[in-house]
């Protein structure tokens, strides 16, 4: 029998915890990250703290800290892009004359 290693826990970050968490980065509250996301504000709650209890911190900014410093999970310059995202619907919108 083979066995193999435990992954570090940021390889077991979701891509929901890991665009939540690109959402606290960036300094949103949850209601924008549910927003921005499509999801109830409780159901952010669940994936930040899901996210910060395997990363092992204490805080959401820690968490947030632990997953950018990670080699092996570090959150993406823009992980919300395409997913309705402030940002995606500005560009989108016609210019000004």
């Amino acid at each position: 029998m083979v066995v193999r290693p435990a992954a570090p826990k940021t390889e077991r970050l979701t891509p929901r915890e890991r665009e939540v968490l690109a959402g606290v980065a960036r300094g949103w509250s949850t209601d924008r990250i549910a927003r921005e996301l499509g999801v109830l504000p409780s159901t952010v709650r669940t994936h930040a703290e899901q996210a910060r209890g395997k990363l092992g911190a204490r805080t959401r900014a820690e968490a947030v800290v632990r997953a950018m410093a990670s080699r092996t999970c570090p959150i993406r310059a823009d992980p919300l892009q395409g997913a309705g995202s402030h940002a995606s619907r500005q560009t989108k919108s016609s210019p000004a004359s």
